[in-house]
């Protein structure tokens, strides 16, 4: 037995799955920021460490509106403001383009805007990943039926198939899945998804997007480690509840992660179809444990 990072005694299995996940965790994370350009991991360190604290967009930072021109005036201040009024969300909040020297790094912009203005007056542009820290492509899950029971088909479509439920459940209920997106015609082989829709065409996956830059040349045609997972997550409802009315929105792309200037204003496009329900599989560790600002209520302060 051994003490983990949070303090509690780890069997040898613990200790075992967590190296198998800390194998993982380097390559995998690079190969997700190589696919969004734009995000980094904080720490620099973090690959030596093998912890990231958070991601963030590297380009750009939130504020609210009330507090646009004083934070304008300090990034200009700072050298760090780019020209343009910046883009106007919804909910009262700003996305500001800034340009970082090459010896900093985007959060010390924001420490210095800290030091003048307060903490969280600016927020960093916060990347959100569909599993937290760590990327879950498909090699995770555990299998559901051990090597012998897999040669009997009927276990096979006893473990995989989910059973009847009843079909009355959730309706007149409207949940709305901001996701990756639905993947076009899985109803014919997940029959317990058929009439679950995307929002617009925009909101069809496409799993076969990823590249992999690997010995000096470019790999093409390997499935996004993420692919699929909005249409899994609609089949979850639909397993519970098979009434529902379903309806998939894209925000998550290849990589695993979305802009969190960006949900602010995917959740909003949700809100406008009067869901019941929306799911989000996604979230994110910030700087200072500073609220993202889709947590916060529209048009108010943290």
């Amino acid at each position: 037995m051994s003490e983990s990072r949070n303090g509690f005694r780890a069997s040898a299995a613990d200790e075992r799955a967590r190296e198998a996940t800390l194998q993982r965790f380097v390559p995998e994370v690079r190969t997700a920021l190589d696919n969004a350009p734009d995000v980094r991991a904080w720490p620099p360190s973090w690959h030596g460490d093998e912890w990231v604290d958070y991601f963030y967009h590297s380009s750009s930072l939130l504020t609210r509106d009330r507090d646009l021109p004083r934070v304008r005036d300090v990034l200009r201040d700072l050298g760090a403001l780019r020209d343009g009024g910046g883009d106007a969300l919804v909910g009262g909040v700003t996305r500001l383009d800034v340009n970082v020297r090459e010896s900093q790094h985007t959060p010390d912009v924001v420490e210095d805007l800290d030091s003048r203005l307060g903490v969280g007056v600016a927020t960093l542009d916060h990347a959100f990943v569909i599993t937290g820290m760590l990327h879950c492509p498909a090699t995770e899950p555990e299998p559901v039926i051990t090597p012998a029971a897999a040669e009997d088909p009927a276990v096979v479509r006893g473990a995989l198939w989910p059973g009847i439920g009843d079909p009355s459940a959730g309706r007149d209920v409207g949940v709305s899945v901001v996701d990756t997106g639905l993947l076009s015609g899985a109803s014919a082989w997940a029959p317990w998804i058929e009439g679950v829709r995307p929002d617009t065409s925009a909101d069809i996956e496409d799993p076969d997007q990823i590249k992999i830059n690997a010995i000096e040349h470019e790999i093409v045609g390997f499935a996004d480690p993420y692919a699929g997972h909005g249409t899994f997550i609609s089949g979850v409802i639909r397993c519970v509840a098979p009434a529902s009315l379903v309806m998939v929105e894209r925000i998550l792309g290849v990589s695993g992660f979305a802009r969190e200037s960006g949900l602010i204003q995917q959740i909003h496009d949700a809100l406008a179809h009067l869901p019941d329900i929306i799911s989000m599989s996604a979230g994110c560790y910030t700087r200072q444990n500073v609220p993202p600002s889709p947590s916060r209520p529209f048009g108010k302060s943290a």
